[in-house]
């Protein structure tokens, strides 16, 4: 995917569609890397990494950019960029993929860029329907991860250097920005620097690691902690439904007893509400039997 990018009547970014931009353009605003924008009329190489992705779904790219200092259409110091962002890192393999796309772009930049003597002259304007969207554009401007080579890259043995850089190592790097011209200023140990970033990821996913296993080991806690509780209170039922079983056992008994050695109480009818009370303590106490023999299988089950 080609961009162009730069200061005109503001920040402006397109592409060869129409283009979906993000709420936050300035990821893409060269003024807020620091030394991006060349002082002279040289031109700045910048290898970045970009993310696009929802709640769902996360994709990286590479994003690789040719800058120059330009005027904007009022005069004052900008920049202009031209760049391309590539497929899906798995899609592709990426040293091949930069050494392609600089060289088309050096070409753009060179022979169809809006330029005329330091300055912009217009926004390119779209040249397909297609619509492009960077709204879920989740890279952010990170100075931590910004690191400045001072390479002749635009020299055989210079673009040879920086090709060397984009290895394994670097690509998974969730996050950097490389920034690569002849300027003495550029003085960081850049082998160094790809060490420490990557030494601070590989620290990064074995907190996170040991955060999902605590987070494990309190959910597995949590879940053997309501098992017994869940144990105890089923345990405190099946007393009740036995203790229950006991007192109606006794209280029918007593009933029957008392009906049978007085005769004021003979279960012959004469008494009906003492008759219907024993039969539902039977009722009850049969019930109850077949609630806890239920129980008892679906807990040895």
């Amino acid at each position: 995917m080609f961009l162009t990018s730069g200061t005109y009547e503001g920040n402006f970014l397109r592409c060869n569609g129409r283009i979906k931009l993000p709420s936050d353009l300035s990821f893409f605003d060269l003024r807020n890397y620091q030394g991006a924008i060349p002082q002279s009329q040289d031109i700045n190489l910048i290898i970045q990494k970009i993310e696009f992705g929802t709640s769902a779904s996360t994709t990286s790219h590479l994003l690789v950019s040719l800058c120059v200092y330009a005027k904007d259409k009022v005069g004052r110091n900008g920049f202009f960029a031209c760049r391309a962002v590539s497929p899906h890192i798995s899609q592709i393999t990426a040293v091949d993929w930069f050494v392609e796309n600089v060289s088309e772009l050096y070409h753009y930049l060179h022979n169809d860029a809006p330029l005329e003597d330091g300055a912009i002259t217009h926004v390119p304007d779209a040249r397909s329907s297609e619509v492009i969207d960077f709204s879920h554009l989740k890279s952010k401007v990170d100075p931590k991860k910004i690191a400045r080579v001072n390479v002749n890259w635009l020299s055989e043995q210079g673009f040879n250097v920086v090709r060397d850089l984009i290895d394994e190592r670097l690509i998974g790097l969730d996050s950097f920005t490389l920034i690569c011209g002849n300027d003495p200023s550029f003085n960081d140990d850049i082998v160094n620097k790809i060490y420490d970033w990557y030494e601070e990821r590989m620290l990064h996913e074995l907190e996170a690691k040991r955060k999902l296993e605590e987070l494990k080991r309190r959910k597995l806690a949590l879940q053997y902690k309501r098992a017994e509780e869940d144990r105890f209170w089923e345990f405190l039922y099946q007393i009740s439904e036995v203790a229950c079983i006991v007192l109606m056992t006794l209280l029918a008994l007593i009933y029957f007893i008392f009906s049978i050695i007085s005769d004021a109480h003979r279960l012959d009818g004469s008494d009906p509400v003492h008759y219907f009370s024993g039969i539902a303590a039977v009722v009850a106490l049969v019930r109850s039997f077949f609630k806890l023999m239920d129980k008892l299988k679906g807990h040895s089950s």
